[in-house]
């Protein structure tokens, strides 16, 4: 897992320290049937772990820190399109740093992986993928917000970073508690038969795609598109998919 994305082993001692304070105690086990809003179930390929949350029997070593994992920290309804079916949990919602979706069943607390089995996830009035894309020399898989689809795709990352308590400074009389902080998302952009790319503004998509080069240049001039912001970027992809 990562911090900012999912991360590689130098954070394991971070992800353990949230997993004590988030769950407590962590038991994994696998189900291979779910009911599903169509009668059918999960197969064993589709991994369900439960958390099993007891905060009588392990005291979390600090429970107190700043900010939260979450896109949101309340449930909220979501559903789940796999490639086995239709799945809808009650309540759902987005562990952004630890990349992965919990849910509540039958009373029971679930997290759900980024799974390739996994075709999308609604939540929130926003669809989230599966999805492999570049961070730092590795590719990782995790969980992104799908902005545009279509022959090019636009998605974009949450992005959480947890920072180390800090001791006091000079005229303080307590430190700083450890802190989890949301950042800026991190853009992608999906072509045919291509690796997935990280992307931050128009001039570097359009670099991308020197073929249609000049058509994207007249649309940039007559919409007036800002070359770093979001809704234009998502603008510019969008008119990318009907052309020819």
């Amino acid at each position: 897992m990562l911090i900012n994305v999912p991360l590689n082993n130098e954070y394991t001692v971070m992800k353990k320290f949230l997993l004590i304070c988030f769950v407590c105690t962590f038991s994994v086990s696998s189900f291979s049937q779910h009911l599903l809003n169509n009668g059918t179930s999960f197969t064993n390929n589709l991994i369900l772990n439960e958390l099993e949350k007891d905060a009588k029997k392990i005291r979390p070593v600090n429970t107190e820190f700043e900010g939260t994992p979450y896109l949101n920290p309340e449930f909220q309804e979501g559903e789940v399109i796999t490639l086995r079916g239709t799945f809808n949990p009650v309540n759902i919602r987005y562990n952004i740093y630890q990349d992965v979706m919990e849910f509540n069943l039958g009373g029971r607390n679930l997290y759900l992986d980024p799974s390739p089995l996994i075709k999308s996830i609604e939540l929130d009035e926003q669809k989230f993928v599966v999805g492999d894309f570049p961070f730092k020399l590795s590719t990782v898989r995790g969980f992104l917000v799908e902005l545009v689809a279509g022959e090019v795709s636009l998605y974009a990352k949450k992005n959480v970073s947890f920072r180390e308590a800090q001791p006091p400074k000079a005229l303080e009389s307590a430190a700083h508690l450890p802190k989890l902080v949301k950042l800026s998302d991190t853009y992608y952009i999906n072509r045919p038969n291509k690796d997935m790319v990280k992307v931050n503004s128009i001039k570097e998509i359009m670099l991308l795609l020197p073929y249609i080069s000049t058509d994207l240049k007249k649309f940039v001039k007559a919409e007036k598109l800002s070359n770093k912001k979001i809704e234009d970027m998502v603008k510019l992809v969008s008119y990318i998919n009907t052309l020819e």
